[in-house]
């Protein structure tokens, strides 16, 4: 998926290849794109690598406008997504 030991750099990268190779063709009307991100560490909303990642990768590339939703550190449980998961994390 990627080879950077940056968390943001390789984060963004991944959300880059998925809008390339899935998101483009399953919502081609879209013009904005909504992250769900937990806060903790170096993807946070203070670290600014993070938001030049975000905008040279999806919004000058692509032409996106971001939003990044960073839930407060730790609370994971906000994400719907991982919500939905954690009974089958908690199995293994």
């Amino acid at each position: 998926m990627g080879s950077s030991a940056d968390t943001p750099e390789f984060a963004v990268t991944a959300l880059a290849r998925w809008w390339e190779g899935e998101g483009k063709a399953t919502y081609p009307e879209a013009n904005q794109l909504l992250v769900l991100a937990d806060s903790a560490g170096s993807i946070g909303y203070r670290p600014r690598m993070w938001k030049q990642q975000l905008q040279e990768q999806l919004s000058d590339r692509y032409g996106l406008t971001v939003v990044a939703w960073n839930s407060p550190t730790g609370c994971s449980k906000w994400n719907p997504i991982e919500h939905r998961l954690f009974n089958y994390m908690s199995l293994n």
